[in-house]
């Protein structure tokens, strides 16, 4: 059997709602039990949230431990050590869980750790700020310690392996998994056209793109809504910039997968204008969605465009967006093209799911 820990203290400072992680979670247990060779592993989240009151029912362990860093340090060693058979510990979201983690190696006998990067490395290698060098920096050092290192993106590996030291055997491509809904809501055509933006709303996802777009947009589609899902450091300029249209704007705040999977038959076109993007877990939602996606041309972009070449266009610039979402709030809503994207991505999503596992036993 095995035993795999991810050591998360700060959970509520991800950008995914706590319910929602905790889905995910039920996502990699059931990849465990699926792909080890015997029974009894046993998935563990060591944190310092509460376990809060989950749309499903839990089928991993939830470990809340002390805020206190020392205390919770031995708590984490305690739980780890008590636990029998091949152990695995994932550090989290910061280079703090993970020097914890490595600390924790050196006490514990055979523990394998596994680290993973969410961001495409030239947006992390292209982030000059203070902040961004010393982030690099920690992970110049730090990386090259772990066991396995885990990407979201194959056209990383290469670098990676050369920027961190580390043998293309202990680099594995497994993006965070996608949370769909059972079956594809009746998509009716909507009153009016709505343009959308869903995720954190920050620098890197292209804000000020974004809303030149939507404006110049709304000029020309009078009748165009404008739906914000989320939340972030620049909601507050948002707001500021799209507030001569603000009577055809709706801001949502962050919502539960439940309630966005609701919201997506609303949305005729997702606009994505990150200029990097490493997977684009919110793109690949609204797909399944039936939602069609106008994407800044990128590599991950293209990548997705391959996949769903019918549901997503990729723009170059703010004036071939404009003309381009024109065209696509004219198209007609096919449920055969999304249904097959859904098969196609279930059969990959759970590909990718068990390579990961398998790296844990």
């Amino acid at each position: 059997m095995s035993n795999v820990f991810l050591y998360l203290p700060k959970l509520k400072s991800i950008a995914t709602p706590v319910i929602d992680f905790a889905e995910r979670m039920n996502i990699y247990t059931l990849a465990l039990e699926r792909t080890s060779p015997t029974p009894g592993s046993v998935f563990t989240l060591i944190t310092t949230t509460p376990i809060p009151k989950l749309a499903t029912k839990k089928k991993f362990v939830w470990l809340t431990v002390s805020p206190i860093p020392l205390i919770r340090f031995w708590q984490a060693r305690k739980r780890i050590v008590q636990s029998p058979g091949n152990k695995t510990l994932i550090s989290g979201n910061n280079h703090l869980a993970l020097i914890a983690s490595l600390l924790l190696r050196l006490t514990i006998a055979n523990l394998k750790i596994q680290t993973s990067i969410h961001a495409e490395l030239a947006a992390i290698q292209e982030d000059k700020s203070f902040k961004g060098r010393v982030k690099f920096w920690l992970m110049l050092k730090l990386i090259p310690r772990v066991d396995s290192l885990r990407l979201v993106t194959s056209r990383d590996v290469d670098k990676a392996s050369t920027l961190f030291k580390l043998p293309r055997s202990q680099i594995l491509v497994a993006p965070v998994p996608v949370l769909i809904s059972g079956e594809l809501i009746n998509k009716q055509k909507t009153e009016f056209p709505s343009l959308g933006f869903v995720g954190r709303i920050h620098e890197e996802r292209g804000v000020s793109e974004w809303t030149k777009i939507a404006i110049a947009a709304k000029s020309k589609i009078p009748e165009l809504k404008v739906k914000v899902i989320g939340d972030g450091p620049q909601r507050s300029y948002l707001e500021k910039a799209l507030s001569a249209i603000s009577t055809s704007v709706k801001f949502y705040g962050f919502v539960p997968q439940a309630e966005l999977i609701k919201l997506w038959p609303e949305i005729s076109v997702l606009l994505v204008s990150a200029p990097k993007e490493s997977y684009g877990m919110a793109t690949r939602e609204a797909l399944a969605s039936g939602t069609l996606v106008l994407a800044k041309r990128n590599g991950a972009n293209e990548d997705l465009k391959s996949i769903a070449p019918e549901l997503v266009t990729l723009y170059d610039d703010e004036e071939n967006a404009i003309k381009l979402l024109t065209e696509m709030l004219r198209r007609a809503f096919k449920p055969s093209q999304v249904n097959e994207f859904r098969k196609n991505f279930e059969v990959q999503q759970r590909d990718y799911l068990d390579l990961l596992a398998k790296s844990w036993l």
